[in-house]
């Protein structure tokens, strides 16, 4: 970890037996200070813009007693990728272990009630960006500065506003680690905060999801938000992490949309601050992972009445003690893989009947860079038309025919028809019975050798 020394304003370099230092909180500005600037021997930093921001955030640590300080702008050689992907990895813990955290918010005044619902410190930048949602939650200790590096107050002093602010409660505020915040109420936190680059808004919340992975910046924000519940879902069973509704694009339209179970954006995350986890108790819960066919999962299904292979998916997850569910559409008849649909939609309730089975299914991931258009799944059928055999004879029995009242009724198989042939002996016949489960309509063909 690459420290600033408060007196010297010299970089130092540690391996192990970190000293107690201080951090800085800031939104960027105008001629931020970099690794390189500093260490220029002409002195290059001192003639920008953001030198001053360094001299003061030493100061302060100097009055109380703290000889090294970390900022973000100046200790990252941001050169180095494989330096920055380190230092993007280790952030959260970076706020976590410094003594005293000090957000400085350049554009708040002094003097004001920072409750007030015009003032300054309530509509700062500082709330609306990504990166500085873990700084306000991963340090013990964080005091806010004004403009002119004036104490407004603390995180515990101001818990009320900040609350009200970010949306988290003050017991997660505080750190009380009895609180234990769903994934999709933490995916709200960063719902409305934004980011310079793209990839950030999902490298930004790695720390608060206690996860790690290497930084791909070029790949999009999708990819690496998919990236993310990826490494999620790796250590997670909270299946509130699947309960999101869709933040669309201007221009886009809602029907026929397709999905796979992650979402594309924080945003998606909006409306879910009141999801809360159900702590699964079965020792043979079956464990959900990614694959070439989609997430493998087992979830309890309840088919919509009227809908063509429509399903409820209903997740081990609660809000205010209802049931949640997800809209799964099964792409062909019998099959098992699923993609979600209406995308816009959370369902809740207290009156489904649950089936107590669930069913093993493959939800497809669709690619990132856009959700697909939903098409008509084509029935996978062969026929072969060919001159029959002389001595067979084929012949359509009667429509009346119940095939559950036939006799031999335990020897019936039934497969989607892909194909095929049967073969017989003289005095052997067989009937073949044929349902269409989309139009429901039904034959019997009977075969016999003559």
């Amino acid at each position: 970890m690459r420290l600033l020394n408060t007196t010297t304003l010299q970089l130092v370099e540690f391996f192990r037996d970190i000293p107690p230092y201080v951090i800085l909180s800031h939104t960027w500005g105008p001629e931020e200070v970099s690794f390189q600037d500093l260490r220029d021997p002409v002195g290059k930093a001192k003639q920008m813009a953001g030198y001053y921001k360094i001299e003061k955030s030493c100061e302060l640590a100097r009055r109380y007693h703290f000889d090294y300080i970390w900022i973000d702008t100046c200790c990252i050689d941001k050169q180095s990728s494989a330096e920055l992907s380190e230092a993007i990895n280790s952030m959260y813990r970076y706020y976590r272990w410094s003594h005293v955290c000090y957000a400085f918010l350049a554009d708040v005044t002094s003097d004001e009630d920072p409750r007030a619902s015009s003032s300054t410190f309530r509509n700062s930048r500082w709330f609306t960006r990504g990166w500085t949602l873990q700084e306000l939650l991963a340090p013990t200790s964080l005091v806010f500065l004004d403009r002119d590096w004036v104490e407004i107050g603390s995180k515990h002093s101001l818990k009320d506003v900040l609350t009200i602010l970010t949306g988290i409660p003050s017991q997660v505020l505080l750190g009380d680690l009895s609180i234990k915040a769903s994934i999709a109420s933490r995916m709200s936190w960063a719902a409305n905060r934004q980011t310079t680059r793209p990839e950030d808004v999902a490298y930004c919340l790695m720390g608060i999801f206690n996860v790690n992975m290497p930084t791909l910046y070029g790949e999009g924000a999708e990819r690496a938000f998919i990236r993310l519940q990826r490494e999620i879902i790796k250590y997670s069973d909270d299946q509130s992490i699947f309960a999101w509704r869709s933040s669309l694009r201007s221009g886009e339209s809602d029907s026929g949309v397709e999905s796979g179970l992650l979402a594309r954006s924080p945003e998606d995350f909006a409306g879910s601050s009141g999801f809360s986890a159900t702590s699964s108790r079965d020792v043979s819960a079956f464990p959900y992972a990614m694959t070439n066919l989609g997430l493998h999962i087992q979830l309890p299904l309840i088919h919509v009445h009227g809908a063509d292979r429509i399903y409820l998916a209903v997740l081990n997850c609660r809000s205010d003690d209802r049931a949640v569910g997800i809209y799964l559409h099964r792409r062909y008849p019998l099959g098992q893989q699923f993609v979600r649909v209406r995308l816009e939609e959370i369902a809740m309730s207290n009156d489904w009947i649950i089936p107590p089975e669930k069913e093993e299914i493959y939800v497809l991931q669709l690619p990132s860079t856009g959700v697909l258009r939903s098409q008509p799944a084509a029935v996978e059928c062969l026929f072969e038309i060919r001159s029959l055999p002389s001595i067979a004879d084929f012949r359509v029995v009667h429509e009346d025919f119940r095939y559950d009242s036939w006799r031999g009724r335990d020897h019936w198989m039934s497969q989607p028809f892909r194909g095929g042939e049967i073969s017989l002996t003289a005095g052997e016949h067989a009937l073949l019975y044929h349902r269409n489960d989309v139009t429901e309509d039904q034959f019997l063909v009977e075969g016999i050798i003559i």
